[in-house]
């Protein structure tokens, strides 16, 4: 566990800590053990940190999350854990809060990679609708991972890593299990319009950002062909890729593609000996 401030976030590395660092940044409802066959991965060349942001995973459940929270989670906990000259990779939800950070230029920032993130398009907004919250009564975790197959959230996802990402860390409730997040409040910051500060400002973070990023979408995800090209032309160093075969969740649905496109990446911005 880090202290950041009041809240106790919990933190997982990989690999060598005197390697070149990677941060991972997870997606709404997911955990730092979503990462983890990407880690595994690139622990034999980098030293790779994830964390379960505020609300998820072991972390401190506040009950207040906005971009800016998320984001001063961030940097606090690499100030906390010593990161230097490292590499930021973000995917959805954790995607904005990367850019997020990128885009206040902090020196020590190398390169940052968006997995299926982007704001939405100029002049576009769609407000949030309230997703369907896991039901009580669970008597098993497994069972939120069969109920939110039923949502249909879970295609191309396999089922190892449904278990990290749904049942690591839920919680055994009186009632039953719950999942592992604070999913009402995160709820209520989406469709209040609280977590995200408008499409204005998130375009104009977008372009301050100065390293080198790489966009990375789905073939079949929720960003898109027309808007991450957009994406892409709206950054200073932007270079893209599509995975194929894969939707939302590219590096669970597709892993051998993505590390064919994050690595040489990583790879060409690691600093010199």
């Amino acid at each position: 566990m880090v202290r950041v401030g009041h809240l106790n976030l919990h933190v997982v590395e990989w690999g060598d800590p005197r390697r070149f660092p990677v941060l991972l940044l997870h997606g709404r409802s997911a955990n730092a053990m979503d990462w983890q066959r990407l880690a595994t991965r690139l622990a034999d060349h980098y030293r790779v940190v994830a964390f379960d942001q505020r609300g998820h995973g072991l972390s401190d459940r506040p009950g207040r999350y906005t971009q800016r929270l998320l984001t001063g989670d961030v940097e606090a906990v690499v100030e906390a854990i010593g990161l230097r000259a490292f590499a930021l990779i973000g995917h959805s939800m954790g995607g904005g809060i990367a850019w997020s950070v990128a885009a206040r230029q902090p020196d020590n920032l190398r390169c940052l990679v968006l997995l299926e993130a982007s704001p939405e398009p100029p002049g576009v907004h769609e407000p949030d609708s309230r997703t369907p919250q896991t039901p009580s009564g669970l008597t098993a975790p497994y069972q939120i991972v069969a109920w939110a197959a039923a949502q249909g959230w879970t295609k191309r996802i396999g089922r190892q890593d449904l278990g990290r990402w749904l049942t690591r860390y839920a919680r055994p409730m009186p009632g039953g299990y719950l999942a592992a997040y604070d999913e009402s409040a995160y709820d209520r910051a989406y469709v209040s319009g609280d977590m995200w500060p408008g499409i204005r400002t998130e375009w104009r973070a977008i372009s301050r950002i100065s390293c080198p990023t790489l966009v990375v979408i789905g073939e079949h995800g929720a960003v898109g062909m027309e808007l991450g090209t957009l994406l892409v032309r709206r950054l200073r160093h932007g270079a893209f890729a599509v995975i194929p075969r894969a939707g939302h969740a590219v590096h669970l649905e597709n892993l051998p593609a993505t590390l064919a496109a994050v690595r040489p990446f990583l790879d060409a911005h690691e600093p010199a000996a």
